[in-house]
């Protein structure tokens, strides 16, 4: 991205703990705009916003530890700063439409 304020936040969305929470006005008060700004330059310039980036990298290290990993569906929801396991749970169908615990059979399943 050509903007500086978009790398600036991309770099920091790339390097904060899975756990940590990320607010929209906290990233534009990084970035030293407005949310709608920001929000605006990032649409332009990688056509999402930063929440969507954020949670494309949670859903991302979720779908990774569920396929390769042995963490518990616990302890990957509280390792990715869910409030509870049913919160990952209902976000992570959200987002794949299976839950966790299916998402991880099906990838286990043979061939």
């Amino acid at each position: 991205p050509e903007d500086p304020r978009v790398r600036q936040i991309l770099t920091l969305l790339e390097t904060l703990p899975l756990d940590h929470p990320v607010r929209e006005p906290e990233l534009a008060r990084a970035a030293g705009c407005s949310v709608s700004q920001l929000n605006k330059c990032f649409l332009q310039q990688t056509g999402s916003s930063p929440i969507r980036i954020w949670n494309r990298r949670r859903l991302n290290a979720a779908r990774a530890e569920l396929l390769h990993g042995t963490q518990s569906v616990k302890a990957l929801a509280y390792r990715l700063g869910f409030s509870s396991p049913e919160h990952f749970t209902h976000w992570f169908g959200k987002q794949t439409g299976r839950s966790p615990t299916r998402f991880r059979e099906a990838g286990k399943a043979p061939v």
